[in-house]
């Protein structure tokens, strides 16, 4: 009886340890604002509270990456065992060496969001017409394209959104409902000399930009592998027995 009780207190003082941590490791399954599910052997990344990481699993369960506040996200990254992080590491365009790069109707340069990278959009803009232009490279070596077209008969009317397309040459195109109602009309392309977009409204009025990357590349784009896993530990049966 004695070691009965002993066995249940060792289990309660087992599941108290196991709720009130910040971090539950392995074998959970749930969702909720700021949860990313892994696999096993899976790499993801995660761009939350001013901190972005990859997140490689070595478990062979799944468990979930908690961001709901910085402190869960920190104790993450500091305790949570079977894991391997690295810094988020991807190519990037750089609005601000586009030629030319309008901003009109939006201040700024707005952003878009794929696969954890934030990407600034120039406007090719010339009155009536503009189109945004959107690329990126994501963490896995993908390419990405968004643009977002715009006629302007006294106020601004959007005439087509491609959304983001995994491609590196990307068209758009949809009418105005203003005025003529011509086609607004948008061709891209996504190099390793940079980004670059020409839209037109009807037969004329043309415009365009071409956005620089922001430091050196190699073409086609190269992901950075995730690492090696760590060996596995010898649990029984490990080495020479010690003969005789």
């Amino acid at each position: 009886m004695k070691s009965y009780k002993q066995s249940l207190l060792l289990l309660a003082v087992l599941l108290v340890s196991l709720f009130t941590t910040h971090i539950i490791f392995a074998a959970v399954f749930g969702s909720g604002t700021g949860e990313v599910g892994l696999g096993g052997g899976r790499t993801v990344l995660v761009n939350a509270h001013g901190v972005c990481k990859k997140v490689t699993n070595y478990n062979g369960l799944s468990f979930f990456v908690p961001t709901n506040v910085a402190t869960e996200w920190s104790d993450f990254r500091s305790n949570a065992s079977n894991k391997n992080l690295a810094d988020c590491t991807f190519w990037e365009l750089n609005a601000s060496k586009s030629i030319p790069c309008e901003r009109v109707w939006t201040p700024g340069y707005p952003v878009s969001t794929i696969n954890g990278v934030s990407a600034s959009a120039c406007f090719a803009f010339t009155m009536p017409q503009g189109v945004y232009g959107w690329a990126a490279i994501d963490p896995s070596g993908l390419p990405w394209i968004r643009l977002q077209g715009y006629c302007s008969y006294f106020v601004g009317y959007q005439t087509f959104d491609t959304n983001w397309v995994q491609t590196t040459s990307l068209n758009g195109q949809g009418y105005c409902p203003a005025g003529f109602g011509w086609l607004n009309n948008a061709t891209s392309n996504l190099d390793q000399n940079g980004f670059e977009v020409h839209s037109w409204y009807g037969g004329g009025y043309h415009a365009s930009f071409f956005m620089d990357w922001a430091g050196n590349v190699s073409w086609p784009p190269d992901p950075t592998p995730p690492p090696e896993p760590p060996p596995e530990e010898c649990t029984s049966n490990c080495g020479d027995s010690g003969g005789d």
